[in-house]
């Protein structure tokens, strides 16, 4: 099989190498040929990781290391795994520095909530002012991930200015309008309100067919607050 592979394969990479060398390294157990085409083929974050764990199963820590270091050097695309090795590997260091270290990029590699919980947990009590203060610049690039970390900090105003300035009918950065003001209805009911009724003006005063069903649905939850305010 790894011969017809290999006539298909021409070195020119992608699925069938990956085959090959998966073939080598789980079917046949093979790790002289299975290196000779992994180092054969490193350009991406995931070739590195293929590498990564592959040292891992051999009980070798050391080069396991020395790989994820490298591909976070070198590779290009996704490293979002490089980065979790390194978090894995340093807390079993009890090296809280570096694990700080990798957890502030997982956090800038991937944002959002979860990983800005899981700094702030591990996070030095004496250090998480700073720390937060950087996480929250880069997460006010991505306004849906910020309104998450708004809510956890339950800075309530921070994510009604966002709902208050939504403005569905143009071009907007902020997702979930909707989930957002519904969350928010138990601490500014006046201004959802508000906001629900603006909406319901701003689709019918389109004329469109299309907008009357969203209008429709904010009448709703116009209904569904007034009911309830009345019911307390």
């Amino acid at each position: 099989v790894v011969k017809k592979f290999k006539e298909k394969y021409r070195g020119d990479g992608g699925y069938t190498h990956d085959l090959i060398m998966g073939i080598y390294r789980d079917k046949l157990g093979d790790d002289e040929n299975y290196l000779k085409e992994r180092t054969s083929d490193m350009e991406y974050g995931l070739d590195y990781y293929d590498l990564v764990t592959y040292y891992e199963k051999k009980g070798n820590e050391a080069k396991a290391f020395e790989t994820a270091k490298e591909g976070l050097a070198n590779g290009e695309g996704r490293l979002k795994e490089l980065i979790e090795f390194m978090v894995k590997h340093y807390k079993r260091q009890n090296d809280y520095q570096n694990t700080m270290e990798f957890l502030i990029m997982q956090f800038e590699d991937e944002q959002g909530l979860e990983n800005y919980k899981t700094v702030e947990k591990y996070c030095k009590a004496s250090e998480w002012k700073s720390i937060s203060e950087k996480l929250y610049a880069l997460a006010k690039k991505k306004p849906d991930v910020k309104a998450d970390i708004d809510y956890h900090n339950k800075d309530y105003e921070a994510i009604l200015d966002y709902v208050k300035n939504y403005t569905p009918l143009g071009f907007d950065l902020f997702y979930g309008f909707d989930e957002w003001a519904k969350r928010l209805e138990a601490h500014f009911p006046e201004e959802i309100l508000k906001k629900y009724k603006q909406l319901v003006h701003d689709y019918i005063s389109t004329k469109k067919i299309k907008n009357y069903s969203a209008a429709r649905r904010y009448c709703d939850d116009v209904r569904r607050i007034l009911l309830k305010d009345k019911r307390e």
